[in-house]
């Protein structure tokens, strides 16, 4: 039986590549926006006839996450929200990231904006438990995409050339002590998706 796909956008996660490839016609795919929706509609939506729909998202290695995020909203992002967010999170900083990261993680309030809420958070519900079927990497992006695909519709679709941010590699921005912050802050999503920096 075809499940139908439910896909859980992941900022900063190649998920413009992942939805521009499942407008495909033969895919039949419910994109959850966490950005404009209550992650929890998803566990709603996921609980309606779950036997026939898989949920699945892409996790990134959150030590790269973080420096494509911040510099991302440090150039203002591309939506207006993007731009107030870089004003409330990051303009005291004037792009500096080892700043940042050795001033903005001293209190929780880093992870009011999106970009910086760690992963696991939106892909589990109340209780801990996650709400997704696969989680794939953004690592192995295509390799996982396709496993998707073949899984639930037996047909392969090339994904479009991600975006990438122009910073340098995130392993030639940290020092020891902002890779050991970072290490602490999102602890939880190196621990449960297997990463290292």
């Amino acid at each position: 039986m075809r499940k139908e796909l439910v896909y859980l956008e992941m900022p900063k996660v190649a998920s413009g590549s992942v939805k521009k490839a499942l407008k495909y016609k033969k895919a039949k795919c419910i994109t959850h926006d966490i950005r404009n929706s209550n992650y929890l509609s998803l566990v709603e939506y996921m609980r309606v006839d779950a036997h026939k729909k898989f949920a699945f998202t892409f996790v990134r290695n959150p030590w790269d996450r973080l420096v494509s995020a911040f510099y991302y909203l440090s150039k203002g992002g591309i939506k207006p929200e993007d731009k107030y967010d870089f004003e409330k999170y990051l303009k005291k900083y004037e792009g500096d990231f080892t700043l940042f990261v050795h001033e903005g993680f001293k209190t929780d309030e880093i992870f009011e904006q999106m970009h910086f809420r760690p992963q696991f958070q939106w892909i589990t519900d109340d209780k801990g438990i996650q709400v997704t079927d696969f989680i794939g990497k953004y690592e192995t992006l295509q390799v996982d995409f396709d496993y998707v695909l073949k899984k639930n519709w037996r047909f392969k679709k090339k994904l479009g050339v991600r975006k990438s941010g122009k910073h340098a590699y995130y392993k030639e921005v940290y020092t020891p002590e902002t890779r050991e912050i970072v290490a602490k802050a999102y602890g939880k999503d190196i621990e449960l998706f297997n990463y290292v920096f």
